[in-house]
């Protein structure tokens, strides 16, 4: 037993001495000073220069090219400056049309300056951006007294641009055939209808059309067109002339920036919450095949382009 106990103290005693030698050889890391690597520009070079220089890409353009992507840029800041001057000046009834506008030019998706319609005017086209009057709108009000609001932009003199449907089914019209054509007012119009089943009707010169949800009758004459579609559209008809709209390659202006690759000078836009892959053409008719809403045309004569692509 005696001799147990005394290898017992024999191995505390040199665990105690081996925990006080490495006591003594410990040392504790020291700290390494961070060190930032700042880096180095190109002697004479500004964050500027570097951040502005040509990609390798770039470099590769002759200085022809550049300065054609440059005219190009600049042509589509205009563009997008003025369709948001519009999207912050229209009535807010029109805010969200005029914002998917602004929005597919931005991307791409609709170009900043479209092409006239030949022969309304000239014999000859010519590139030219959207042209809205925000301040010459018309708002149907809520009449309890009627279930059909009707409106026309001969209402007001000079005509109305902007024509703007309230709940209730809308008739909103516009027939400047009356009018000399070198006197028609040289702005696009904007007719919007509502959640009724509206009918619109405008005879002559450019426009935008957004019938809002509800089986529209849309009818419209020569000029161009864009036709916004929302989600829900429903069960809408198109009648349409399209003298004009299709675009030869020799009717294209020379010297654009920008080139036109579209076959029609009109457009159908598929707006917020359309998924494209679930519309397609059957024979004169766009139809959603998730959701039942159509169009049907009396002739396609229309680009189709989406806000979802």
């Amino acid at each position: 037993m005696r001799k147990s106990i005394t290898i017992l103290i024999v191995v505390i005693a040199a665990a105690a001495l081996f925990t006080l030698f490495e006591l003594a050889r410990f040392e504790a890391d020291r700290p390494e000073p961070f060190v930032f690597a700042e880096p180095k520009l190109p002697e004479g070079a500004t964050p500027d220069q570097i951040i502005n220089a040509p990609t390798e890409a770039e470099n590769d353009l002759t200085p022809e090219q550049r300065q054609q992507k440059a005219m190009a840029v600049s042509q589509l800041e205009s563009a997008l400056a003025l369709y948001k001057g519009y999207e912050r000046d229209v009535p807010p009834q029109a805010a969200a049309t005029v914002s998917a506008l602004s929005q597919m030019v931005l991307e791409g998706k609709l170009p900043g300056q479209f092409l006239s319609i030949k022969g309304t005017v000239s014999a000859t086209r010519v590139f030219e951006p959207l042209k809205l009057s925000p301040q010459n709108s018309q708002t149907e009000e809520e009449n309890v007294d009627s279930s059909i609001s009707k409106m026309s932009c001969l209402d007001k003199t000079p005509p109305g641009a902007i024509l703007i449907g309230n709940e209730k089914d809308n008739e909103l019209t516009c027939d400047l055939l009356g009018l000399d054509p070198a006197s028609r007012p040289a702005e696009d119009r904007l007719l919007l209808g509502g959640p009724g089943n509206d009918r619109i009707q405008d005879a002559v010169g450019n426009r935008l059309i957004n019938g809002g949800s509800g089986d529209d009758q849309i009818s419209i004459g020569s000029g161009r067109t864009l036709i916004f579609l929302e989600a829900g559209w429903g069960k809408d008809t198109l009648t349409v002339d399209c003298a004009g709209a299709e675009v030869l390659p020799n009717e294209i202006p020379p010297g654009s920036p920008i080139p036109w690759t579209y076959k029609y000078s009109n457009f159908i836009v598929l707006g917020p919450g359309i998924n494209a892959a679930d519309v397609t053409w059957d024979g004169l008719a766009l139809t959603n095949v998730s959701t039942g809403d159509t169009l049907a045309v009396t002739q396609n004569c229309f680009n189709v382009v989406s806000l979802s692509q």
